[in-house]
């Protein structure tokens, strides 16, 4: 997920919008029609919206505050804006530190990452003390340059084997960026696939990262219905049932 990707934002058709917000096409409409959904420009076609402001539309009503762990173990964190990951990643990382605990980053251009993480103190301190360990995003999700759900799944479970403490937390965050750009049952098996992990690590807290402006209608729904908590940006709590939605 670089801070400066030059792909192109997804759009969603009206169909995909409503699905998210858990409403109709007609009240997408009317969303629209109040300024409260901006239709994006479309050579041709039916009406498309970006995921962004989808997801900013669903935390309207939402109450705001800062991401922490909490007793869900499978987290999804949508980040819409790129200045945003450091500090949602950070708040989800500070309590398997603070507890003793060991993390695994898997990121996308893992130096410059890992880089502004670092400007945190306690951060420092798991690192010098071997208990934060980043890799790049690649080498657990892409096989000959290809997204490898099983494979992923196999090099997670290694590294919690090898890098895991008995008796403290661990928690893997990854940019599943490469994720995102499958089609969604690919995303389906990968995170049913880590699902299975946690039922057999009851220590183990898994963050899957999604670049917001670059996924499609199919895999966004299929990432919200597979966690049970879902983060958007660095303050905001959003579930795939939004509130003061799923009525016209």
């Amino acid at each position: 997920m670089p801070e400066n990707s030059s792909a192109p934002v997804a759009l969603l058709m009206a169909t995909e919008a409503a699905r998210i917000l858990k409403t109709t096409p007609a009240t997408i409409r009317r969303r629209m029609q109040a300024g409260l959904l901006q239709a994006l420009p479309s050579a041709k076609g039916p009406l498309r919206f970006a995921l962004t402001d989808v997801l900013a539309l669903a935390n309207r009503d939402r109450q705001w505050h800062a991401p922490s762990l909490t007793a869900e173990r499978h987290m999804c964190l949508f980040v819409r804006e790129p200045g945003h990951f450091s500090r949602a990643v950070l708040a989800l990382i500070a309590a398997p530190l603070a507890a003793g605990g060991s993390v695994v980053l898997a990121l996308d251009r893992v130096q410059a990452r890992l880089s502004a993480l670092l400007a945190d103190p306690s951060v420092q301190r798991a690192y010098a003390g071997d208990r934060l360990h980043a890799v790049e995003a690649s080498a657990i999700y892409l096989s000959g340059g290809r997204f490898d759900d099983a494979g992923a799944l196999e090099r997670l479970a290694r590294l919690h084997s090898e890098l895991s403490v008995a008796g403290h937390p661990w928690m893997f965050v990854g940019e599943a960026g490469s994720a995102a750009a499958q089609p969604g049952a690919a995303a389906v098996r990968y995170e049913a696939g880590l699902d299975r992990l946690l039922s057999e690590q009851p220590l183990t807290s898994l963050v899957c990262v999604y670049d917001a402006g670059h996924c499609d209608g199919e895999t966004a729904l299929a990432i919200l219905q597979t966690h049970p908590l879902t983060w958007i940006d660095d303050i905001c709590q959003v579930g795939w049932v939004p509130a003061g939605e799923g009525h016209g």
